[in-house]
């Protein structure tokens, strides 16, 4: 899925990405990306 496409791009570029599988799509907003925090790498 984008979120986690998006984790791991982000990781490529030196962050660390916390996905929540929690967050799902609803008919109202359409498709949430899962992500819950993206930190840089100390």
């Amino acid at each position: 899925s984008e979120d986690f496409e998006f984790c791991f791009k982000a990781r490529q570029l030196g962050f660390e990405c916390f996905v929540d599988t929690s967050i799902i799509a609803t008919h109202e907003t359409g498709a949430q990306v899962g992500v819950k925090g993206l930190l840089p790498k100390l």
